[in-house]
């Protein structure tokens, strides 16, 4: 349905057996990411633990991952640029007011509800991240 809907180009899978080497060091990667996200949190408080949480352990992994996935470095940093953008818009426009949104949220109306409330927030927050990807707005 993406695909139709979306007008994605077909792209197939590459199946990707890591070294043991590499396999170490991204688990290093990530547990330093996630370690660095905690100490945030442990001394800029929840929200601001929360926002940087969310940004790194995703985006800085994936952009690092998809860079030393390819065999020719040359497309790796291509992969890794091509991402950039949209990575860097879903987290200005969607992590970031969501992660806003939910610490309001819960505070104020509750957990259920204040779920509710976030997730319909970053679905607005998404479709408005689509639109200004799609028309190449930035």
């Amino acid at each position: 349905m993406l695909k139709v809907r979306l007008k994605l180009p077909y792209t197939p899978g590459v199946p990707i057996k890591p070294s043991r080497k590499e396999f170490l060091r991204r688990a290093i990667l990530g547990g330093g990411v996630v370690g660095a996200a905690v100490t945030i949190s442990q001394l800029g408080g929840p929200l601001l633990g929360g926002v940087a949480a969310a940004f790194p352990g995703i985006f800085s992994t994936t952009i690092y991952s998809t860079y030393e996935a390819e065999t020719d470095k040359t497309e790796g940093i291509r992969v890794s640029r091509a991402l950039t953008k949209p990575l860097m818009m879903s987290a200005m426009i969607i992590a970031y007011p969501y992660s806003l949104l939910v610490t309001w949220a819960y505070a104020s109306i509750g957990l259920v509800e204040g779920t509710i409330t976030a997730f319909t927030g970053g679905i607005i927050c998404a479709t408005l991240a689509y639109q200004i990807i799609r028309k190449k707005w930035i």
